[in-house]
């Protein structure tokens, strides 16, 4: 089964629905764009084969949630940003919201959609957070997502180095 392409709307606005879903209820969904996420990173990271038990008791603890993009005619899933929330171990007293993962089609990339999305995923998890942390690749970073993330007030702390495949 392949997730139907959905074009933007023909004014070019982006005819989105944005806010919180169940995890368990997006994972089917979310698997195809996941697949296309993989494709355009490449082969410099892991392949996408999530431990669902894991992020399922993840959400069930509170932990774990998903910030959704979707048609408003046909609501099909074209985003999502899936935050986990910890304490730091390093500094308990505070609390964190990491994007692990972070993707909207490359149809619906034009204009200020990607922003929308990144805009109101970061303003739904703030509240529950001490600091949110969005991490990105070499490819992301260099692109939009470095410029949009500036946009929106991040600063670059470090850098992930990685040894093997």
């Amino acid at each position: 089964m392949e997730l139907p392409r959905v074009s933007p709307s023909p004014s070019g606005h982006a005819r989105l629905k944005v806010g919180w879903e169940s995890l368990s209820a997006i994972a089917n969904e979310m698997r195809f764009l996941a697949v296309r996420q993989q494709a355009e990173v490449g082969e410099d990271f892991e392949p996408f084969s999530p431990d669902w038990d894991t992020y399922f008791a993840y959400a069930r603890a509170g932990s774990a949630a998903a910030w959704t993009a979707r048609t408003i005619d046909s609501k099909v899933l074209v985003g999502y940003i899936i935050w986990l929330t910890t304490r730091g171990l390093h500094c308990v007293e505070t609390t964190f919201a990491n994007a692990d993962l972070v993707y909207l089609a490359p149809e619906w990339r034009e204009g200020l959609t990607g922003y929308k999305l990144l805009k109101s995923g970061i303003a739904a998890v703030r509240p529950r957070v001490d600091i949110v942390r969005v991490e990105t690749n070499d490819l992301y970073e260099n692109g939009r997502m470095g410029v949009l993330l500036k946009r929106l007030g991040f600063r670059r702390i470090g850098s992930v180095w990685q040894s093997g495949r």
